[in-house]
């Protein structure tokens, strides 16, 4: 099984260079305790590159009551927790390396440079750790090598989390704004792309995961070939737009075609959102009104880019964020669409950034 067979849903959700990231995370364990063996699980699911858990202790009778991962037989075999707990996580997804050290913090600490043990991961995540020494020094090694630590501790219901890290800035972040697609206008590679799908000669299963975008897009080619290439505008267009994919559907289970309905409500002439388009307004006007004066010098730089790759390269247009939502469709299309907004985004991203350096 490939990688993208095997995170799919996810890559759906954080994409390609989200679960390269993932993939390439090194996660080291502290206490294989119960909250440590289910926080460690929920990295090891998604597929994180490797792990190591550190625990200088046996399993116990209290273990097989409180830790999923911990069972009767190991503690009849005198299995250290670390052990026990790499091996049960290991076998959740064989794609992860996983290892252990049956050793304490305070182990750690006498046998090697705290540092130079820390530097091998990029997260260190310590459970059920009391405050003192052992803790303070492991945080003191993760702040200076700049490897965030997570502490943790559970108390039945009750717990912490707390996170030593130095700031961090945070790219790739979702937002909740309406996914901009550009169905009413695509680009070349959009529109290239879409024309590779025959609808008619696919097969039922096929047929199925075919992306909502593709069917708005071969949709509208119908539609503006029949009404001199202008978009549906009044409800009664609308609704005869709909008619042309209900028209294509095969049966009542194809979720895409749900979808394609759903979002036909995005066909329509683009208009930059009223609060930008006033601010890009205000600033072409007069650089001296009073507005304009209250802006700091680099948003007046951003503003100004803006207007620039609107005017220009934007045709009216603000830049591509390339994002996707989740839709019915088989991975390779979805993947193959997830690039071709990105690319296009980051096109759109180095026009823009040009205006900037001017």
């Amino acid at each position: 099984m490939t990688n993208v067979e095997r995170y799919d849903r996810q890559l759906r959700i954080w994409g390609e260079h989200g679960q390269k990231r993932l993939e390439e995370a090194r996660v080291c364990l502290i206490n294989a305790s119960a909250t440590g063996t289910e926080s460690l699980k929920n990295l090891v699911l998604p597929g994180i590159g490797s792990f190591t858990v550190v625990d200088g202790a046996p399993c116990t009778d209290v273990d097989v009551v409180q830790n999923y991962f911990v069972s009767a037989s190991a503690v009849r075999a005198g299995i250290s927790r670390a052990e026990c707990v790499a091996s049960m996580l290991r076998a959740l997804n064989p794609a992860v390396q996983g290892s252990y050290r049956v050793e304490t913090v305070e182990d750690l600490g006498l046998n090697q440079d705290l540092k130079h043990f820390v530097l091998a991961y990029s997260v260190v995540v310590a459970t059920q750790m009391p405050y003192g020494e052992a803790l303070t020094s492991l945080a003191d090694a993760c702040w200076k090598c700049n490897v965030p630590l997570v502490i943790a501790r559970s108390y039945g219901l009750l717990g912490f989390v707390r996170i030593v890290t130095r700031e961090m800035f945070v790219e790739q972040s979702r937002n909740d704004m309406d996914p901009d697609l550009r169905i009413d206008e695509p680009f070349e590679t959009l529109r290239q792309f879409a024309s590779q799908f025959n609808l008619q000669e696919l097969s039922d299963v096929d047929h199925a995961h075919v992306p909502f975008i593709v069917l708005l897009l071969q949709a509208l080619d119908v539609w503006k070939t029949d009404n001199g290439g202008r978009l549906p505008s009044t409800r009664a267009e609308r609704d005869k737009f709909k008619g042309i994919l209900e028209s294509w559907r095969r049966n009542s289970d194809e979720r895409n075609f749900d979808e394609a309905l759903k979002f036909s409500r995005s066909i329509h002439n683009h208009e930059i959102p009223s609060g930008t388009r006033e601010l890009l307004e205000i600033w072409g006007k007069t650089s001296t009104s009073e507005i304009a004066k209250s802006l700091n010098a680099e948003f007046k730089v951003l503003v100004k880019a803006l207007r620039e790759f609107v005017e220009n390269e934007g045709c009216g247009r603000l830049p591509l964020r390339g994002a996707l939502p989740d839709m019915t469709s088989a991975t390779d299309s979805y993947i193959g669409l997830q690039r071709l907004y990105q690319s296009k985004a980051e096109e759109d991203f180095q026009i823009f950034s040009s205006y900037v350096d001017r």
